[in-house]
């Protein structure tokens, strides 16, 4: 039997009660469905894959966070 002990909008993580130190995580249906929008803007996005050569790391390092 698995017990949920994280729900969040696009994950769940369980575990099973005989075995607790193993966690399973999976998306959420509403993950999937943002990870397939997500994948299809990129798909029509003629830019992509963008080049960020041009970039120095810490433009980058600034980019991603």
């Amino acid at each position: 039997m698995k017990w949920v002990i994280f729900l969040h909008g696009w994950i769940a993580m369980t575990y099973d009660r005989t075995r607790p130190k193993y966690k399973y995580v999976a998306m959420t249906s509403r993950g999937r469905e943002l990870l397939r929008s997500l994948v299809q803007a990129v798909n029509e996005d003629e830019r992509f894959p963008y080049n960020l050569s041009g970039l120095q790391p810490e433009e980058l390092a600034h980019f991603l966070h």
